[in-house]
């Protein structure tokens, strides 16, 4: 069984989602997992189109570079965790590296690895045995709001009128000053 959890449901453009994706053996039986890449999962971002904006080996592809299979053996009820830093950036195209904007988008996570007496197969163009996936939502920044007088200054120095004029306060809201 596979699955996934990130740090949040909704992050700001530009922003590092923490992933991460655990699989578990919910047989009976011990479970060989082989990889050749070294890399037991693949992540993928698309857009509310289905267009891939992300895909992780893109960015951490010389890292899964090896000459020999890695073997993972998993007893019965025993589980396998990875946590993954997942910037929410193009990975492709001439967008490369800018950040994802505002919208809606599908991450997918898949076991890349083969599972011995299990056929994999190809799943959303990805050799994979099983996915996962959740949606995501990118927010655009907040515009920063100007400061009240009330939640700047006390009631007794507006009062007095010992604030300076010109500091970045919304003095037509203040209820001392304008009743």
């Amino acid at each position: 069984m596979l699955n996934i959890s990130v740090d949040g449901v909704e992050f700001p453009p530009g922003s590092t989602m923490h992933l991460k994706a655990t699989i578990r053996n919910t047989g009976t039986e011990e479970v060989l997992l082989e990889y050749f890449t070294g890399q037991l999962f693949e992540v993928t971002i698309r857009d509310e189109s289905g267009r891939t904006v992300y895909l992780h080996s893109d960015r951490e592809f010389q890292r899964y570079l090896m000459a020999a299979p890695t073997h993972l053996r998993l007893t019965p009820g025993e589980s396998r965790t990875e946590t993954m830093e997942i910037p929410l950036v193009y990975t492709r195209g001439a967008e490369k590296d800018k950040p994802l904007p505002p919208g809606t988008y599908t991450l997918t996570v898949y076991l890349t690895a083969a599972v011995q007496g299990h056929p994999s197969g190809t799943i959303d163009g990805v050799k994979a045995y099983t996915t996962a996936q959740i949606r995501i939502i990118l927010r655009p920044a907040e515009i920063p709001r100007a400061k009240t007088c009330c939640e700047e200054y006390d009631r007794k120095d507006l009062l007095e009128r010992k604030v300076l004029v010109g500091t970045e306060i919304d003095w037509k809201t203040c209820p001392i000053l304008y009743r």
